[in-house]
């Protein structure tokens, strides 16, 4: 089941797993976004393997989205991608299975805006 958590134009997607009583069994954050850009996605097959980019801002300062993305209207966001493949075994716990970490990279708001994460041609770290 999706949970969709959001205030204005900050949106997360969780994906939690119940059982059949209805108690939360596992959850992971699989989505977001600030307005339309994207900084985590994923994908899930009917294997139940799933598969979540993020885009993490390799920056220390906090990122303001209202002000530094539409007052100011940055041109692009220093981020680090981070692939994490997890497995949902059959009693809904979500197990990690690995991590891959990018070189990180300026991403343009246009790309943030209407590319999928995965599409993104990073450079894997050694």
């Amino acid at each position: 089941m999706g949970v969709s958590l959001g205030e204005a134009d900050v949106t997360s997607t969780l994906l939690v797993t119940y059982d059949l009583n209805g108690t939360q069994l596992d959850w992971v954050e699989v989505d977001a976004k600030f307005s339309d850009i994207k900084l985590k996605q994923y994908k899930i097959t009917p294997e139940m393997k799933l598969f979540v980019y993020e885009l993490k801002p390799t920056s220390p300062t906090p990122i303001y989205y209202y002000e530094d993305y539409i007052q100011k209207k940055v041109a692009s966001l220093n981020a680090r991608r981070i692939d994490t493949v997890y497995q949902i075994d059959d009693n809904g716990k979500v197990n990690k299975l690995s991590e891959k970490k990018y070189q990180p990279k300026d991403y343009s708001m246009t790309t943030l805006e209407t590319a999928d994460i995965w599409n993104g041609n990073e450079t894997p770290l050694q």
